[in-house]
């Protein structure tokens, strides 16, 4: 208390202290008041607290005891912390803070290397997803970053472009799909500054400072690019200027113009010797003109093309001036893995040119074309399988070959059905060629055309020829050779059967050599040779035929059995069937009597050939002294070269 005790003066002094008292005890009542009112809401408010928490705790033990067998074991701390999203229970919530730390780490590495279309959903507009992907491709210049197409088809209106180093990547060419919008007419894919570059050669490498916008080490896959030919006019599908670059699980479909164009100078790099080599992986179908041009760059691996139905929106190729549209183009060497090329509906199903380039394919498959494989002037080529059949034209043969630069196979194998063309299967224009295979007709019915025709010189060629026919207005052959006048210096090796006519020399030869076995009937109005003889010096023929049951050869001789009587001075005629393939010379036959009686008692005066034509022989022979022994005959030994 802060009053003063009562004085014993009962003064003016005590009455001020009086009333001092009084105000200081009413002002301490008041105090004393709002300190218990302030008491009372502490304690009505804790009281309730208590019953909140009381309320909370019976929540959580209720959750803990259906989610925790046996709740009466549980440890004190919250289980309830411990549960994941996925219902896991950890023993501790530290373990459980880990796991999610771990995730969220794992998560993070796998989008270290990717960016998601689906990050720039916000330009989309109308469905058209170009600017989210261009933007995405942008974004990731410079970084070796991936741009992610996720499942689904994402349309575009403009082309896209991928600079050096840009790695675009599907989930798989079933999967994630890049289509052109109705009436965009643009290419799908086109390099950076494809217009610059195209038909051009840089100097340097592609790591010198000015050449830095090269397109190299960029990246396409498991992708589908479709073109919408149906509601497009123009457009290309993957049009490339570049070098180092990988092509792999992506179909081009549907393209109005050319599906795959590839091009690159003679530029090199030498700076960037971890930088990997272009490799092609790529499956083409329905293109307005050809599937694929390849145009560089030079002595690269293609491992896989699979090309189907070339030409669908126009014949005559705007790329090549006077050519029809063939299904794929080479123009600079490479090494070839597996190619297929089928239904095209105007040119051949692989055409291979060049200056001085060099191909090697381990597997070519051309059917349901016109024509399968044409090799032109400029072009070595060496394959180790070719496939061809169903050959739809009447002009372009299977296989052509117009180069003298070498063509090598060892594994040819040509089909011909009875509904095909009739174009020659195998036309030989030019030397340098080392052939091995099978050319192959119908055998039910047979097939109409030319199996082989050699125009050409210093060449090697051994081959089975079946089953060709006459149309019944048009002779065909199995084989056909010396049609012009640069034929010299080939070995040919043929086994002909079941052909109406097996072989057909056109002119006279100037130095090859035949080793040809054919097997015929006459019977069946089929003919075994037709043409010209050989040249007697300068060609060496080792042919035969079997003709029911005949035997035929050249450069042979033959026995005219016990055929002259020794024993009469009259002149003697002998005719008989000489087996030759044609008429001989008479400077080609020679003669000699043959006696095995031992006799000495007879003289020869001559032995002449007097004729012959394509059958037979005339032989006309005359003793000066006849042999006393009556009886005795001599044979007489007919030699043809």
């Amino acid at each position: 208390m802060r009053y003063r005790p009562p004085s014993n003066r009962w003064d003016e002094q005590f009455e001020i202290d009086y009333e001092q008292n009084l105000k200081d005890i009413e002002s301490d009542i008041s105090g004393a008041e709002s300190r218990v009112s302030s008491a009372q809401n502490n304690s009505i408010k804790a009281l309730s607290d208590s019953s909140a928490a009381v309320q909370k705790s019976n929540n959580i033990q209720a959750q803990v005891d259906s989610l925790v067998v046996g709740s009466n074991t549980s440890p004190a701390e919250t289980v309830q912390a411990r549960v994941d999203e996925s219902g896991n229970v950890f023993t501790t919530l530290k373990s459980l803070l880990d796991d999610k730390g771990k995730k969220i780490n794992k998560l993070l590495k796998k989008n270290e290397w990717f960016v998601s279309i689906y990050e720039y959903v916000d330009l989309v507009v109308n469905d058209d997803w170009y600017f989210a992907i261009q933007k995405a491709i942008d974004d990731t210049k410079g970084t070796k970053k991936a741009v992610l197409i996720p499942y689904g088809r994402f349309g575009k209106s403009k082309e896209l472009t991928p600079y050096r180093y840009t790695k675009l990547f599907g989930i798989g060419k079933d999967l994630s799909e890049l289509y052109n919008l109705n009436g965009s007419n643009c290419d799908i894919i086109k390099t950076y500054k494809f217009d610059t570059y195209t038909g051009t050669t840089i100097t340097g490498s592609t790591e010198d400072a000015a050449n830095l916008d090269v397109p190299i080490g960029f990246e396409i896959r498991d992708l589908a690019l479709d073109g919408n030919f149906a509601n497009n006019t123009s457009g290309y599908g993957l049009r490339i200027y570049g070098k180092h670059y990988l092509i792999d699980n992506v179909i081009i479909k549907r393209v109005p113009d050319v599906s795959f164009y590839s091009e690159y100078g003679n530029n090199y790099i030498y700076k960037a010797e971890d930088t990997p080599e272009t490799f092609i992986n790529l499956e083409v179908h329905e293109s307005g003109g050809e599937n694929v041009i390849f145009n560089g760059p030079s002595d690269i691996s293609i491992t896989r093309l699979y090309c189907g139905w070339a030409g669908k929106k126009y014949g005559a190729s705007k790329y090549f001036a006077g050519e029809k549209v063939h299904s794929v183009t080479f123009l600079k060497g490479a090494e070839l893995g597996e190619l297929h090329a089928f239904e095209n509906e105007y040119g051949y199903a692989f055409r291979f040119a060049g200056s001085s380039t060099r191909y090697h394919v381990n597997l070519l498959i051309g059917e349901s074309a016109h024509g399968s494989l044409r090799v032109d002037q400029g072009a070595s080529f060496n394959a180790s399988i070719i496939r061809s059949h169903s050959n739809r034209s009447n002009v372009n043969p299977n296989v052509l070959l117009n180069s003298d630069l070498g063509f090598l196979c060892k594994g040819l194998d040509i089909r011909k059905y009875a509904t095909d063309g009739t174009a020659p299967m195998l036309q030989i224009n030019k030397e340098n060629y080392d052939i091995e295979g099978v050319i192959m007709g119908n055998s039910s019915g047979g097939s109409k055309g030319n199996g082989v025709v050699v125009n050409s010189h210093h060449g090697k060629l051994d081959v089975d020829i079946r089953y060709l026919h006459n149309d019944g207005t048009t002779q065909y052959y199995g084989l056909i050779t010396n049609q012009t006048g640069v034929f010299k210096r080939n070995h040919i090796t043929a086994r002909i059967q079941g052909c109406d006519n097996a072989w057909y020399n056109a002119n006279k030869g100037i130095g090859s050599t035949y080793n040809i076995a054919m097997n015929f009937n006459s019977a069946n109005a089929t003919t075994g040779f037709t043409g010209q003889p050989k040249n007697t010096h300068l060609e060496t023929w080792n042919v035969h035929s079997d003709n029911n049951g005949e035997y035929r050869s050249t450069d042979y001789t033959r026995l005219v059995s016990n055929s002259i009587n020794l024993a009469t001075t009259n002149e003697q005629t002998l005719t008989f069937a000489h087996y030759y393939l044609y008429a001989p010379t008479l400077d080609q036959i020679q003669t000699q009597l043959v006696d095995t009686t031992g006799l000495t008692d007879y003289e020869v005066a001559y032995i002449k050939v007097v004729s012959a034509d394509a059958t037979n022989v005339t032989v006309k022979i005359k003793l000066k002294t006849a042999s006393a022994t009556t009886g005795q005959w001599a044979s007489l030994r007919v030699g043809i070269r």
